[in-house]
C-alpha cells in the first residue's frame, strides 16, 4: 500500500513540476527520488539565477 501511495505522489510532484516549467520557462531534464528525498535537474535559461529558480 505504502508503495503505491509513494508512486502516486511522485507522479503528482511530476505533474506540478511540470506546470512550474511551462509557466515560468523551466525546463525539468529530471525528476527522481532516492527513498527519502528527490532530485531535480532543472535547466532555466540565463537571465534566472540557480536562487530564482529554487
Amino acid at each position: 500500500m505504502q508503495i503505491i501511495v509513494f508512486i502516486e505522489f511522485i507522479n503528482f510532484l511530476k505533474q506540478i513540476c511540470f506546470e512550474i516549467g511551462e509557466k515560468y520557462c523551466f525546463e525539468f531534464d529530471a525528476i527522481d527520488t532516492d527513498g527519502d528525498h528527490v532530485h531535480l535537474f532543472v535547466r532555466a535559461e540565463p537571465k534566472y539565477s540557480p536562487s530564482k529558480v529554487m
